[in-house]
């Protein structure tokens, strides 16, 4: 076991600068908003006879190396059943990421009263993607909408 000093000049050495820091939760709360917008517009498209309510808002979210920032969430509803869409963290792992080899770089989770699923997004070569995998499961293929779909459609019956 360390001393106190020691461990409080360890802790120093991991905190971010706040320029850092703030790029950090800046692109990161992008591309959840970026996701958020894919999925809503897949949404409308489905949804020609209007039976969702998709709700969205932000909560305030605490990270180690963020720190406490605004992360987005939402909630898509046909009725009495809610599936929330929220920002789990961005600094995740996740094991059917990484029994794939992949690093994860950020995590959204997908929860309803059936179970869940979680959105990971993975560094690719051509940038960044979206993984989805079952809460529980070793399984992830890509995110598309058919994926997602089938995962919220999953949760809401």
């Amino acid at each position: 076991m360390i001393g106190f000093k020691d461990w409080l000049a360890q802790e120093k050495a991991k905190l971010v600068s706040e320029p850092d820091r703030k790029r950090r939760v800046e692109e990161w709360v992008g591309a959840v908003n970026e996701l958020f917008g894919r999925i809503k517009s897949w949404l409308a498209e489905d949804d020609v006879a209007g039976a969702l309510t998709i709700s969205a808002g932000t909560f305030r979210r605490s990270e180690e190396g963020l720190g406490e920032y605004e992360a987005p969430r939402m909630t898509v509803s046909p009725g009495a059943r809610d599936v929330l869409i929220e920002t789990g963290a961005r600094n995740a792992a996740g094991g059917a990421i990484d029994r794939l080899g992949l690093r994860a770089a950020g995590r959204v989770d997908m929860i309803a009263a059936a179970g869940g699923y979680s959105l990971y997004r993975i560094a690719d070569g051509a940038g960044h993607a979206w993984m989805l995998s079952e809460k529980g499961s070793f399984d992830a293929s890509r995110l598309d909408r058919d994926g997602f779909e089938a995962a919220l459609q999953d949760l809401l019956t």
